[in-house]
């Protein structure tokens, strides 16, 4: 049986990740990214002397890489290898810095010192 031929537009998180799902089902898949790089969000830019990370948020989410690596019959630690960073990035503001972090007691301290009254805003388990 000849199988299926399938394009995917878009060679970001999800048109990567949908690429590789059905690869692993059997059907023939072609990419197509109007980009000279893949990635998508998992990107970034510089202008002038600030470089922008476009936000690859699911990155911090190991879990969900996890999974998508499992329905496609492979191991995600066969592929990379996942450091934990803290802080997570920094966000420049221009008259401070924020550095979010997964130590939710440290968050709630680091929010309500930068931005008073707003640390409610955040639960801590």
């Amino acid at each position: 049986m000849i199988p299926k031929k399938i394009i995917v537009i878009g060679a970001g998180p999800g048109g990567l990740t949908s690429a590789m799902l059905l690869a692993s089902k059997g059907y023939e898949v072609d990419v197509f990214e109007k980009q000279g790089f893949v990635g998508g969000r998992t990107s970034g830019f510089t202008l002038d002397e600030f470089t922008f990370d476009l936000g690859p948020t699911f990155l911090s989410m190991p879990y969900i890489l996890e999974e998508i690596f499992e329905l496609a019959g492979r191991k995600l630690e066969d592929y990379i290898e996942l450091r934990e960073i803290d802080p997570m990035y920094e966000l420049i503001f221009s008259d401070l810095s924020f550095f979010p972090t997964r130590n939710q007691v440290e968050m709630k301290e680091q929010i309500e010192q930068l931005f008073p009254g707003n640390g409610e805003g955040i639960s801590v388990l």
